[in-house]
């Protein structure tokens, strides 16, 4: 049994199998003013956000996903309630720390 939260897995994993995440990507800001900004307009919204910094950036993030096919429905959530630009990033464990964009 595996859990993972943000990319990082907890749990014993079999020998050579790598943790895959699915984040749902609202918006990444240089400047984390403008991410808490966004933050707080998608709670007030209903979304359930947080800020991740990633590579420089703050992410604001609706959730991480172990299947594709949760994160797509969160991201039609997200992009109903206006955020059309949001994505999804698939994201390894540390032994494999590919960030992909989805879609």
């Amino acid at each position: 049994m595996r859990s993972c939260f943000n990319g990082v897995c907890a749990g014993v994993l079999p020998a050579g199998l790598v943790c895959v995440m699915y984040n749902v990507i609202v918006g990444s800001f240089g400047i984390e003013y403008n991410a808490e900004l966004v933050n707080r307009e998608a709670r007030r919204k209903g979304l359930f956000t947080s800020i991740n910094p990633q590579g420089g950036k703050f992410c604001v993030e609706a959730g991480a996903f172990d299947e594709e096919a949760q994160a797509q429905t969160v991201l039609g959530a997200v992009k109903g309630a206006g955020y059309v630009f949001a994505y999804i990033v698939k994201r390894g464990s540390e032994k494999n720390p590919a960030l992909q964009q989805v879609n």
